[in-house]
Parts: C-alpha cells; structure tokens; sequence
C-alpha cells in the first residue's frame, strides 16, 4: 500500500503524521517499533576512521599548546577558542578575565575534526528480542542510493553504539524518522522511467532521524539529517 513510507521502513514505522496528498511534495512522520513490541533500541552508527591527515593536525595543536604552556607559569589557562569565524589557541587569565589569542589554528581544526557531522549508517537493535532494524545507510537509500549515485561508498560499515544518554546514563533510545520525498508526479518526470509505482517511496531525498532517552526522555533533535538526493 502507497503510504510514503520507504519500502524497506514499512515493516517497523508507525506513522504519526501523515502526508495529504503523495502526488506533491509532502513529508512523513513515524516512530519505529520493533515487531516484538518493543519501541526502545540500542543505536548503532558507523565508526569514523579518523584519517592520516586528521591524526597529524591533532598532535600539531597538541604541539602548539605544549609550545604555549610557559604562558600558563603565572596562573591561568591554555584554550582553544573562536573569534571571527576563525579558531585560536589561548591564554585565559582568570585574576583579569582577559583572553590572549596566541596562535591561529583554524586550517589546523578544519582538518583535525573533518569527520561527519551526521551518521551515514544507522542501525536499530532490539534490546530485547536482539532483531536489528537498518534505518539507513546512504549507500542503498534515498534515491541516490536507489539510483546508485553512492555504489562506490557501499562497503561493510564497522559499527559504535551511540554513547549513553548524558543526563541519565540509559543506552535505550526511542527513534523517530522524518522522510521528505519531491512526490510521485515529480519523481515520474525526473527519472526518465527508472523510478516506478514499485519504488518511488524509496527515492526520497531527505531523512531525519530523533532520539529520545527511554529513561528521561532527554531528546537529541536532528542525531541524523541528510540530503539523499
């Protein structure tokens, strides 16, 4: 049944917004449930491998600081703050409040911390039934995955969990996935007769992923939000 739901969602999300009209743009709303029962997981996403260039960046702002660390011989403390738009190493005098800015760093944090902002990969584990649920992975969803615009990103991710909730200390999330889809009339248009009445649910071109803590309900709006098309 056409319901905008992704066809690979369909078994788990339970819609609590629905779309009026799936010919136009429209967004659905839901929150997975494991066929169990049970609406909490355990989340897993991709491990970030940092890269050579990253490592390096890191140990020469560690270097910078050790350089800096005389400054700190008549109280104070190192830092890196951000002025500008632009990042620096500095010297914070707490008798005064006053900031010195001794190094600029920004091309070095740039490479340092150039992982992803967002997951690529998600994956849902049942902590009680142990079924694993894959919410998404961006090398087979979205209709860049469908139409295999990442096929040379696919590969066996190496999964972390997401640390534990920070307010409570609970690993159990609640998940709720937003998915905006361009709408079948477009879709039709677009795909020059790729995209058909069996898969263009699957091509939807943004995805947004919740969580919330299934002990405090501390909420982490946006843990995953991306561009599929």
């Amino acid at each position: 049944m056409e319901n905008g739901i992704p066809n690979y969602l369909k078994p788990y999300m339970v819609v609590t917004k629905a779309p009026k009209n799936l010919q136009e743009e429209f967004s659905i709303t839901g929150n997975i449930k494991c066929p169990c029962g049970s609406e909490a997981f355990i989340i897993m996403r991709e491990k970030w491998v940092q890269s050579v260039e990253s490592k390096e960046a890191e140990k020469q702002i560690q270097s910078l600081l050790e350089k800096h660390k005389n400054k700190t011989s008549n109280g104070g403390n190192l830092c890196t703050t951000s002025r500008n738009g632009k990042d620096y190493i500095a010297h914070v005098d707490f008798k005064t409040g006053k900031e010195q800015l001794l190094e600029d760093i920004t091309k070095l944090r740039e490479t340092a911390y150039s992982g992803p902002l967002t997951p690529t990969f998600l994956e849902a584990v049942c902590p009680h039934c142990g079924k694993k649920i894959l919410i998404f992975d961006s090398s087979k969803h979205g209709y860049e995955g469908l139409v295999e615009l990442n096929k040379d990103y696919a590969h066996d991710y190496k999964t972390v969990k997401k640390p534990k909730c920070r307010k409570c200390g609970n690993e159990t999330s609640k998940i709720s996935v937003i998915i905006s889809n361009t709408g079948k009339n477009d879709l039709f248009v677009e795909s020059n007769d790729f995209i058909n009445d069996g898969n263009w649910e699957d091509a939807f071109d943004w995805i947004t992923i919740d969580l919330k803590c299934d002990s405090c309900g501390r909420e982490t709006k946006k843990y995953l939000d991306l561009e599929t098309m």
